[in-house]
């Protein structure tokens, strides 16, 4: 995960691709907090709940 922690640190522009499902569970090991990335990119199956959330999080979105 340091490699991760690393990357994401020293990168121009931060961009998280994940399916839906993704934000179902919380995972035992993380590297970096949604509000990190400059933009999320998730499939149309997001709950309006947690689409909601996030948009009220300030994190940029777009669903496809």
């Amino acid at each position: 995960m340091r490699l991760k922690s690393v990357m994401l640190n020293v990168a121009a522009s931060r961009v998280l691709l994940a399916d839906n499902r993704k934000f179902h569970y919380r995972a035992l090991h993380g590297f970096a907090d949604l509000s990190q990335f400059d933009h999320v990119i998730v499939d149309s199956g997001l709950e309006p709940e947690i689409q909601a959330d996030l948009e009220e999080r300030g994190i940029p979105l777009t669903v496809v």
